[in-house]
């Protein structure tokens, strides 16, 4: 989503992107997302996992903010492999 966009894309970046979805979409705390399972982030410490998820939710642009709805949407859609 983000590399059309013109945006720089990261290891980091496509985590918090993830876990954003995954909060938009179920209304979970975002603390909780699979995707900042602490086995995930082996090398970071819970600060600066946090830091990153605070940086990325001041960051994400409009644009990517709709790719990544659209996404979720996808992912949500009956024809999807795995949708509901």
């Amino acid at each position: 989503m983000c590399r059309p966009l013109d945006h720089d894309v990261t290891l980091q970046r496509r985590r918090h992107a993830a876990a954003w979805v995954w909060q938009h979409f179920t209304g979970g705390d975002v603390r909780e997302a699979p995707a900042y399972d602490p086995r995930l982030w082996p090398s970071a410490s819970t600060e600066s996992v946090r830091e990153g998820r605070r940086r990325f939710a001041a960051w994400v642009p409009d644009t990517v903010a709709a790719h990544l709805t659209a996404y979720g949407h996808g992912l949500l859609h009956p024809d999807t492999p795995g949708g509901t």
